[in-house]
């Protein structure tokens, strides 16, 4: 059985500034993290999100995973969803991978809603993270990706595409269409 939420940094006065999550799991939720506090700042370090139907409802604030594991096999889209003024999501080092039928089923894995919003990807390395619309992100937000890798993912290049600027296509496909 899922539980509700796994963390939520609700909204209210000098609520959920500089927190941090050292190690650990959070799994079997319905969602693995909300946070609705504009000032809110989690910091999550070597934490597994194993297996929530969404991973992330950023409506306000930032969320900052290092060297984290998040592993799925939802088919939902938006697993990562920001909206809101300036919401930041950024994962550097770690695995993100989706366990289930490939191609997935899901449109993009997340959506960066709000041109204010940005979606930060760093030495992360993307396993089984095809889907039929080949795109990871959409949306009008933000979204960068650097030194990020895919594996076991034929026929889809490692695509982010937000509306601030064209598609990106990095990884060694520069010539797949955008």
């Amino acid at each position: 059985n899922r539980c509700g939420i796994g963390m939520h940094l609700q909204s209210g006065t000098d609520a959920g500034e500089n927190i941090s999550l050292h190690g650990g799991a959070i799994y079997n939720s319905d969602l693995a993290l909300k946070l609705d506090a504009t000032n809110a700042e989690l910091n999550c370090h070597s934490v597994a999100y194993d297996y929530n139907g969404l991973m992330a409802d950023l409506n306000a604030g930032r969320l900052m995973l290092t060297d984290c594991h998040i592993e799925s096999d939802s088919v939902s889209d938006d697993q990562i969803d920001l909206d809101g003024n300036g919401t930041h999501f950024s994962m550097k080092g770690g695995l993100l991978q989706w366990y289930g039928t490939y191609p997935s089923s899901w449109a993009q894995y997340g959506n960066v809603k709000a041109a204010s919003c940005t979606a930060s990807f760093s030495d992360v390395l993307m396993h089984n993270m095809g889907n039929s619309a080949e795109r990871l992100f959409t949306g009008p937000g933000l979204v960068l990706a650097k030194s990020t890798q895919m594996l076991n993912t034929p026929n889809m290049p490692a695509r982010m595409h937000d509306q601030q600027k064209s598609s990106m296509v990095f990884g060694g496909f520069e010539s797949a269409a955008t």
